[in-house]
């Protein structure tokens, strides 16, 4: 069973998932909660990982996009 972060990574946007794992290095250099580090890290992986599939399929549709826009122009 998917623990909460992992659902809810996959539920956030881009944005909010940088906007989250920024709250958690402010909260883990802030060192105010050892009992929270494995969590807050198990998270930020979760959200980075997520961020890395994005921005990989935004890199794969903008290399189609632009493939097909250069042989339209070649064929011109």
């Amino acid at each position: 069973m998917a623990s909460s972060n992992e659902s809810d990574a996959k539920e956030v946007s881009f944005e909010e998932a940088l906007e989250r794992i920024d709250t958690i290095i402010k909260r883990i250099q802030s060192g105010k909660s050892l009992d929270s580090l494995v969590e807050d890290v198990k998270e930020a992986k979760e959200l980075i990982a997520l961020c890395e599939r994005k921005i990989s399929w935004t890199e794969s549709e903008l290399a189609k996009m632009l493939g097909d826009h250069a042989t339209e122009e070649e064929g011109a």
